[in-house]
């Protein structure tokens, strides 16, 4: 995993970068906060080590431009350094965007056990994100079921359309006149007006018991 180490002290940098590394991360340095963010717009980091004073741009500058402006998809675990123990300055950290903080002088073992907890978190949305892409696939594949179902519904109802009377007799006794309006896309009615002869017309209407499909495909084999 990425590990962006951003320090003003060399010191500190190359006992982060000896750590980081020792923990299995590839880690990259940088020697304030703007260096930083111009090899974070260039690479992704998904954990950041950044002091919090530090010329140029300090550590919750940092911080707010990789929350505001962060072109990185995935989430940025922010692992603040801080000689500061004032609970107003921890509130503004976290309200900036930093995920922990470890006071310096830092000790290696808190360190590493809090860079676990960034990698449990990491570990977890990612996770997140791979169940959502499986979901996202499985509701792609039934909305394209239910378009196909759909389609082949009004295929079928095109069908059974065209067994309903087009042209109606014309008599001086008598006029005709129809609708056909199913609740859903097939009915299981069916209905027709035909002359027969010169003196006789025949008028029918067939409703078939329950609804649906099986109902529509039997009234169009009785039509």
């Amino acid at each position: 995993m990425n590990v962006l180490i951003a320090d003003d002290d060399p010191v500190t940098r190359l006992l982060l970068h000896a750590y980081v590394k020792d923990w299995g991360h590839t880690p990259t340095m940088a020697t304030d906060g703007l260096e930083a963010w111009e090899l974070f717009q260039e690479e992704s980091f998904p954990i950041v080590v950044t002091d919090w004073q530090m010329p140029r741009m300090d550590g919750m500058g940092l911080v707010s431009r990789i929350r505001g402006e962060s072109p990185s998809p995935g989430y940025v675990y922010i692992l603040v350094l801080t000689s500061r123990s004032d609970k107003q300055d921890i509130v503004e950290g976290i309200e900036t965007g930093a995920d922990d903080f470890v006071c310096k002088p830092f000790d290696r073992n808190e360190l590493r056990a809090r860079m676990r907890a960034g990698e449990r978190i990491l570990a977890l949305e990612q996770e997140l994100a791979e169940k959502n892409r499986h979901l996202e696939d499985a509701n792609a594949r039934i909305l394209a079921a239910n378009q196909r179902m759909t389609d082949d519904l009004e295929a079928a109802a095109r069908i059974q359309r065209a067994f309903l009377p087009h042209c109606l007799p014309t008599c001086a006794e008598a006029s005709f006149s129809w609708h056909f309006s199913p609740c859903d896309e097939l009915a299981g009615d069916m209905l027709s007006v035909l002359r027969l002869d010169s003196r006789h017309v025949a008028l029918y209407v067939a409703d078939v018991c329950g609804h649906g499909v099986a109902a529509a495909l039997l009234s169009v084999s009785l039509a």
